[in-house]
């Protein structure tokens, strides 16, 4: 049942980075971006795995905050300001 879980949050990052990816203007190339996101998704999960499950009510809304974390490379990796890719994000 953990897995079913996994593979759900795993189809909204990627949904979610597909749309940013495609509604946003970018700086650098596919080759660039594809490959720092993974990175920094693969950090935020190493992270997260061990201050989430550690806090009371796991599962309980805690994903939202660490998405608002994909604001800092997303801002770097493309050209709209922070209004636009946070309605892009939560729109997504």
């Amino acid at each position: 049942m953990q897995y079913i879980a996994v593979l759900i949050i795993l189809e909204m990052l990627c949904v979610n980075l597909y749309v940013s990816h495609i509604c946003l203007d970018r700086k650098a190339a596919p080759v660039i971006v594809v490959p720092v996101m993974a990175v920094f998704s693969l950090l935020l999960w190493r992270i997260s795995a061990a201050t989430i499950t550690s806090l009371p009510g796991y599962g309980e809304g805690y994903f939202i905050f660490l998405g608002l974390f994909y604001l800092i490379p997303l801002l770097f990796l493309y050209r709209c300001g922070i209004k636009t890719t946070i309605s892009v994000m939560f729109l997504s």
